[in-house]
């Protein structure tokens, strides 16, 4: 029987990573944006999958959560941060929260969107399943903090995929941490290393900001290629106001996801598999390789004219651990 792309993301025993799992997981955290109904049928046949379905947020800001079965494995996608002005507003001065075993405390905000989001997770599973979980942004950091304790109750899980993701808890959460990640940054992007509270960073110079005041985020393990003209963008602001505006360009950033998307792309191998050509045939016939409109936060953008995203040479791509 031909293996599927599905097979290829989760193996029956882990000895190396598909390269193309980082732009296949990174499409989900993409097309978990959008309605269901516009892609499930596609993405089921495209994944080799025998379920695929999309579970919209339950209230502002947690995120929706997309989910793929084959087999007794499941990949659970979770979704971005959408609004991103009025979510600063509702996440200044927010605080921190207890989630696991003491002392470890994780950002307010994250930690109501987990207890929100576990009992959904759950439904979906079964005894012996085997997850996988993937986020990027605000879901990259309630993947981590899931997986963490999904793995702590006994789950069989994977590696979560975790692609920019902020700052979100502390030393003591981050030692007593379970599971495995594999942690995905642009160079360029100031997210991951941005506090939640925006308003400790704002005004005040590099040299008084005390970071070990701050929270931390899993370590970064891999760095995608930049190759658009955000990172050349990003890399030439101010490190302040790096911190203090992740989306000050929302439709330039190097946080957005359909620059993750174009960087994810550059590392899969050449001849590309018919399945994810037409995984990246999907994407961007969504959009979602294009900026999105900044008047919507619900809906790509159709029809946009951009370049080609062009292949870079997949040693460009290094394992690094980041200081964060």
């Amino acid at each position: 029987m031909a293996q599927s792309l599905f097979d290829r993301l989760m193996p029956p025993r882990r000895l190396a990573f598909a390269r193309e799992t980082p732009f296949t997981l990174m499409a989900l955290n993409a097309l978990v944006f959008l309605d269901g109904e516009t892609f499930i049928p596609d993405l089921v046949e495209i994944l080799g999958a025998d379920q695929v379905g999309r579970i919209p947020n339950p209230a502002p800001f947690v995120p929706s959560i997309l989910f793929a079965r084959s087999k007794g494995r499941v990949i659970v996608a979770l979704e971005g941060t959408k609004s991103i002005g009025q979510w600063w507003q509702y996440v200044e001065n927010a605080g921190v929260q207890p989630w696991g075993p003491a002392p470890g405390v994780c950002f307010s905000p994250f930690v109501d969107y987990c207890r929100r989001l576990q009992p959904e997770v759950n439904a979906q599973l079964e005894e012996s399943d085997r997850v996988a979980f993937t986020g990027h942004s605000l879901g990259a950091a309630c993947a981590g903090m899931l997986n963490s304790e999904q793995t702590r109750a006994g789950w069989w899980t994977d590696y979560a995929w975790l692609f920019a993701c902020p700052r979100f808890a502390d030393r003591a959460w981050l030692s007593l941490a379970r599971g495995r990640s594999v942690t995905c940054n642009l160079p360029y992007d100031p997210v991951p290393y941005l506090p939640p509270s925006i308003v400790e960073v704002v005004g005040r110079s590099p040299t008084e900001i005390r970071w070990t005041q701050l929270l931390d985020r899993l370590p970064g393990s891999f760095v995608l290629p930049p190759f658009y003209s955000a990172a050349d963008w990003g890399r030439s602001l101010d490190w302040a106001v790096q911190l203090a505006g992740g989306n000050v360009v929302p439709n330039l950033s190097p946080h957005q996801t359909y620059q993750y998307l174009r960087a994810a792309w550059s590392l899969v191998p050449q001849p590309v598999r018919p399945d994810v050509s037409a995984l990246y045939d999907l994407c961007k016939g969504l959009g979602l390789l294009d900026p999105w409109p900044s008047t919507s936060s619900t809906t790509a953008a159709p029809g946009r004219s951009f370049p080609e995203p062009p292949r870079l040479d997949p040693s460009i791509a290094r394992a690094s651990w980041l200081n964060g």
